[in-house]
């Protein structure tokens, strides 16, 4: 929820606290404010204007000439708005005012000639400065700004950005945040009341009648009526305010129906009188129509049971939710009816699944509203729409409720507050800390007290939740911190938890980058699978969309998708991996495993201009694997030819210990990478998590290093291509060497010279001597022995 510092101050004496204090207090009473910002506008020397006259262009029908009076001196300007008039005031941009397009580019307005008439200016539009999202015109500004105003100021604001959970719904508003703010500080709240005048010769019983048929699903219905409204644009300051909360301009209407939903948290709807059926309203649960067709002119089926707003012949919302195209107010609506209610939370919520479609008022009403403030919103709603539309209010209103709306009574121990808390808060202190919530004291008896608790505060219902609100007013930070006895738990580890970070702490090592994605993926995506058939595929019974409806089978769909976000943000080198589980279906047992991923695509190393970076290939994704595996103790490792079709097929291998594989690596075929338009190779591999867990080596045992040197031997051989360097590795092994200590490939080399289909291998023999420094004759003698050996089985082989 976004939150304008300035619209607060209407509320709040703020203007001696910096907005950073702001923040810290709201964060710290468990309200998160995730972002911060100062909204600057990026234009410079544009003031406001007013438009003395308007005098048609010689040689252009739809340029005007405006005379505009700056504050100091007249100025001809050449307009192309529709809307410029005279009287008007407006923003000017001054001969050397900076201004910048969409793109960020920054201009300057020069002395300029529009069909050979001069032109000292610019006439701007909110688009134009950057501070709107509609483009209307040039800006219609208050009448009450004085000439020559410097319009930057205007415009600068600071935002808070908050994350509610979901207990807070009374914060879900400016008016609730002000509340707490106003406990938190000690301030005074300032709130606002309705003053209107009624049109006594229409009585809005004898116009409309509404029967409420569903009571436990709508508490509370309440209606005024306004006629000969004018619908137009928005004024400007509520625009502004709509807009720096993150919504839309549409009307004037609308747009003052959003403005107090976001005020105060109680959302309403507007419907146009004149197309309401009979003049009548239904709250009720049968629809006389199937289907809605929704404001955002998408066609709703509706759900069986759903509370609606309906007349006799067709549905006019779903309650709480989203409103019909047929009785929305348009640009010919001259009679309005304005709709106030308290909903059922659960009621709203179950629609809003069926629908799968939340909106702003839905997530209100889950929350929960103040059924007691319903008829006082709704004044203020008639109040502010004649301001801006005009119109005459209906005397009267209709007000269906199944019951009254009493404040609960809850009670206190001072005793129990101390103890929790750990503190010694006097009675007087923490009835102050309770007041200051508008939670009134009725009585006391002894250690008791008998509390009152506002309606609109759902989330109180037990003594404990007084207390937490006590120590949230009081100040955690001012709570005495004591050290604390230690206790230690019975319940060990969970082993699972401790190899799963474990992991991403040896992946980090190998300087990859972690990455999260989510669970669900595409049915596109879901075909690209390594290990499971599509017949093993999971789908989501009651999916929110097609692009969520497979639970992955594999970590690759989501990785590729990351590398696609990337390349197109020109982000060409990623080395990354994720640790997460994956899903599959075994005949019809349904089972989760835990893997770990690791993707490569791009350079290798940052950009150098002296050795340039080479791009990243199969060896160093599988470097990265035997790497990861020698941490864990793993060792002895087989990579086998495999047959995935994602994967490139003379690119790709399986991971094995033995008989137990591992996981799989290779390079993504190109007919894969196409189904993202990735235009470069991408190498990948998938373990296993718990076969991995199950061979990590438990125990380590150090062991001194040798006191003698090594001898070291290289030795090339000339080989087939197709033939593997791994069975070189594992002939050499099999000889079981007392001197050999290791074996390294150092080289291969291809060329005309050797052969079309034939390799050079080099190879680096490390020979030691663990009891004595080892004699040449010994190392030339076991070194010729172990070559020797080795040509004589590649032999037979070839």
């Amino acid at each position: 929820m976004r939150l304008p510092l300035s619209w607060l101050k209407e509320y709040l004496p703020l203007n001696d606290l910096s907005p950073s204090r702001i923040a810290d207090t709201l964060t710290l009473a468990g309200i998160e404010v995730e972002k911060s910002e100062e909204l600057i506008p990026s234009f410079d020397g544009v003031v406001v204007a007013k438009i003395l006259s308007v005098a048609p262009h010689p040689q252009a029908d739809k340029l005007r000439i405006a005379t505009v009076f700056d504050g100091q001196e007249n100025l001809q300007i050449v307009c192309g708005a529709p809307n410029c008039r005279e009287g008007m005031k407006t923003a000017l941009a001054k001969i050397g005012a900076t201004l910048h397009d969409p793109t960020g580019k920054s201009w300057k307005i020069k002395k300029s000639k529009l069909r050979e008439v001069e032109s000292f200016g610019m006439l701007c539009s909110g688009i134009e400065l950057g501070i709107s999202q509609e483009d209307d015109g040039i800006l219609d500004l208050p009448q009450d700004l004085a000439e020559g105003t410097p319009l930057a100021p205007l415009y600068t604001d600071h935002i808070f950005d908050l994350s509610l959970t979901p207990n807070l719904g009374h914060c879900l508003s400016l008016l609730g945040i002000a509340r707490e703010l106003s406990a938190l500080l000690n301030l005074p709240l300032h709130k606002k009341t309705a003053h209107f005048q009624e049109d006594q010769s229409k009585q809005i019983d004898k116009m409309l009648t509404v029967h409420v048929d569903e009571r436990q699903a709508c508490m509370r219905y309440a209606c005024r009526m306004l006629t000969d409204v004018a619908v137009t644009s928005s004024p400007h300051w509520l625009k502004k305010r709509i807009e720096s909360c993150g919504l839309r301009s549409v009307n004037n209407i609308v747009d003052c129906a959003n403005y107090i939903m976001l005020e105060t948290g109680q959302p309403l709807h507007i419907f146009d009188y004149d197309t309401l059926s009979e003049k009548k309203i239904l709250v009720t649960t049968h629809a006389p129509a199937p289907s809605m067709k929704g404001l955002d002119d998408n066609l709703y089926e509706i759900p069986k049971e759903a509370l609606l707003i309906c007349d006799p012949q067709h549905t006019l919302a779903c309650a709480g939710i989203i409103g019909s195209a047929d009785s929305a107010v348009t640009e010919k609506t001259q009679n309005i009816l304005i709709e106030s209610a308290y909903f059922s939370s659960r009621s709203i919520r179950k629609t809003s699944k069926e629908l799968s479609l939340r909106t702003e008022a839905s997530l209100r009403f889950e929350r929960g509203t103040d059924p007691a403030a319903v008829v006082e919103i709704l004044n203020y709603a008639a109040q502010l729409i004649q301001q801006t539309a005009g119109g005459a209010i209906v005397a009267g209103l209709i007000d269906c409720k199944s019951s009254e709306f009493p404040r609960k009574e809850l009670t206190c121990r001072i005793s129990k507050v101390n103890q929790l808390l750990g503190a010694a808060l006097s009675k007087a202190t923490i009835i102050d800390c309770l007041r200051r919530l508008e939670i009134h004291l009725l009585k006391e008896e002894g250690d008791i007290l008998h509390l009152s608790i506002p309606t609109y505060r759902h989330d109180l219902n037990a003594e404990i939740d007084l207390i937490e609100e006590v120590a949230r007013v009081f100040g955690y930070n001012q709570l005495p911190k004591k050290t604390p006895l230690h206790v230690s738990s019975p319940i060990g580890h969970d082993l699972n938890y401790l190899f799963e970070n474990e992991m991403r702490s040896k992946l980090i090592e190998q300087e990859l980058q972690e990455c999260l994605t989510c669970n669900l993926i595409s049915p596109l995506l879901a075909g690209i699978t390594l290990e499971h058939p599509s017949s093993a595929q999971i789908a989501v019974l009651h999916p929110r969309s097609v692009d969520q409806s497979i639970l992955r089978s594999s970590l690759l769909p989501g990785l590729l998708q990351m590398i696609k976000g990337n390349l197109d943000r020109q982000v060409k080198s990623i080395s990354a991996f994720e640790v997460g589980r994956v899903h599959y279906k075994e005949k019809e047992r349904y089972k989760e495993e835990l893997s770990a991923a690791i993707i490569l695509t791009g350079k290798r190393s940052p950009y150098y201009w002296q050795p340039k970076p080479d791009n990243v290939d199969f060896f160093d994704l599988k470097g990265r694997i035997e790497n990861l595996l020698f941490s864990l103790g793993i060792s002895e490792l087989t990579f086998e030819p495999s047959h995935l079709h994602p994967l490139h097929p003379w690119r790709q291998a399986r991971i094995k210990k033995g008989e137990m594989q591992l996981g799989v690596l290779g390079a993504l075929h190109p007919s894969t990478l196409r189904l993202l338009d990735i235009d470069q190779p991408v190498f990948f591999a998938e373990l296993h998590l718990p076969a991995l867990a199950l061979l990590k080596r438990k125990n380590y045992k150090a062991l001194p290093i040798c006191a003698y040197p090594s001898s070291e031997r290289d030795w090339t051989l000339t080989v087939p291509e197709t033939l593997p360097i791994a069975l070189i590795s594992q002939l050499i092994d099999e000889l079981n060497s007392p001197l050999l200590e290791s074996i390294e490939l150092l080289d291969l080399y291809k060329s005309e010279q050797i052969g079309k289909d034939r390799k050079n291998v080099t190879f680096r023999l490390s020979y030691r001597d663990t009891q004595k420094t080892i004699e040449m004759d010994a190392v030339e003698k076991e070194h010729a022995m172990i070559t020797r050996t080795v040509a004589e089985k590649l032999f037979t082989i070839k």
